[in-house]
């Protein structure tokens, strides 16, 4: 697979997943936690 189709099809996933993943990333920033204590962040 050529690096320029690879970074299509990584976009592609990630437009596909946009709203849960800005989901995720408003979870952990309003849940810190402390690096190797990461408890809630594990179950997202």
């Amino acid at each position: 697979m050529s690096e320029n189709r690879f970074k299509q099809l990584a976009c592609a996933a990630i437009d596909a997943n946009r709203e849960e993943l800005i989901g995720i990333a408003a979870q952990l920033h309003a849940h810190p936690e402390i690096a190797f204590q990461e408890f809630e962040a594990a179950t997202l």
